[in-house]
């Protein structure tokens, strides 16, 4: 019985151990099953990093031939501001080759052509325009465009503009010449005559002192209109009300329309060219006058740190089709019209600082609105720029 208890254990070690083995084995086998599945893996991932570096070795080569051909100069700076890397056409721009120089230094061979900075000239005549933007080391990315074809046609169409306008405004003044003068020559070719009586004579020679009077006139206001008040001095604090008092009292010299003041207490004191006003409310008045208002309000205010001077009427007022126009050189609703006395009103207003503009009726009601000055404000040094001093519309 004794003897059979060694034969045992060993039967039990030898069947521990090939449990063991067994269990060794299988972990073997998943072992080398995972290592296959890793190693699949990781040759799909090395396959997916070089397909993404061929794409990116791709793309860096479509960007770098993009920048060879792009029309702009391309340069990148790094955070010490030295240039890293550009394109050709920075070097058809600046004349030289930029790399590994500063933009500072880059820059001093440049001169600015425009007030905010962002063209600049260089001394061979071409204009660029300059845009920035930062990167996330630091650096940054300028990019220089060429615009000195733009900025020529552009002059080129200014010119052209300028030139259609003058001759848009040579026809309209001829225009408003023509007839004065057409009826004094046909007054003068009656003065010609040997059989005319005295009495006669003297109303033909009344007839064309008229119409004289009435072309001076026009020329008087055409180059009012293009001379504009003069500059120098005559800048001053003055009340908004006395000059619509002022206005109002020239306009009772002609009997109508009536016209009326309306005014807080105390004074409306604006910046300015007091005659200035009186004159752009004064053509207010006529354009009522003429347009058979029997009656005129100019009412003043003040509030928020603006004088207002309203000028209404009880006339017919403006067609709804003219007054989008109503401040244009020229524009007229008349046939006897010059078409000035509005574009004066909003060019006074604006001389100001303020603006002019037409607010409906019933009637014709116009609003000059100007900013309000204290008595306790220094006089500013220059003289306002009034603009196109003229009258009648």
């Amino acid at each position: 019985m004794a003897q059979n208890q060694p034969s045992a254990e060993l039967a039990e070690a030898f069947r521990l151990f090939n449990d063991l083995s067994e269990q060794l084995a299988a972990a073997y086998r998943d072992l080398e099953a995972r290592v296959a599945v890793l190693t699949e893996e990781l040759a799909a991932a090395r396959g997916a990093r070089m397909r993404e570096l061929a794409e990116k070795e791709r793309l860096a080569g479509r960007l770098a031939r993009l920048l060879e051909v792009l029309p702009v100069a391309v340069l990148v700076l790094d955070a010490e501001g030295r240039v890293v890397q550009h394109n050709p056409a920075a070097e058809r721009f600046l004349g030289l080759v930029p790399a590994g120089r500063r933009w500072a230094e880059l820059a001093a061979g440049l001169r600015p052509a425009s007030a905010d900075g962002r063209e600049l000239a260089t001394a061979g005549g071409r204009r660029l325009s300059l845009a920035r933007a930062a990167l996330a080391d630091g650096g940054r990315i300028l990019v220089l465009h060429d615009v000195t074809e733009t900025r020529r046609l552009e002059a080129q169409a200014a010119r052209q503009a300028r030139l259609a306008d003058l001759g848009e405004v040579t026809a309209r003044i001829a225009h408003q010449l023509r007839t004065p003068l057409a009826a004094a020559l046909l007054q003068a070719g009656h003065l010609a005559r040997d059989d005319l009586e005295p009495a006669l004579r003297r109303r033909i020679a009344g007839r064309l002192q008229e119409r004289l009077r009435a072309l001076e006139g026009r020329i008087a206001g055409l180059l009012r209109f293009a001379r504009g008040v003069p500059e120098a001095g005559g800048e001053a604090l003055f009340d908004a009300v006395a000059a619509a008092r002022e206005a109002a009292a020239e306009a009772a010299g002609f009997g109508r329309p009536r016209v009326a003041v309306r005014a807080p207490a105390g004074e409306a004191l604006v910046r300015g060219r007091r005659e200035a006003l009186v004159e752009a409310l004064a053509n207010l008045v006529d354009n009522a006058r003429e347009a058979g208002a029997a009656e005129v309000t100019l009412t003043v205010g003040c509030a928020d740190g603006w004088v207002t001077v309203e000028v209404a009427d009880d006339g017919p007022g403006v067609p709804a089709e003219a007054r989008e126009r109503l401040f244009e050189p020229f524009f007229t609703t008349r046939p006897d019209g010059t078409g000035l006395g509005l574009a004066v009103v909003r060019a006074v207003a604006r001389a100001h600082g303020g603006e002019a503009a037409y607010v409906g009726g019933p009637g014709a009601r116009f609003v000059l609105r100007l900013p309000q000055a204290t008595a306790a404000e220094p006089l500013a040094g220059g003289a306002v720029r009034m603009a196109k001093a003229g009258r009648r519309r």
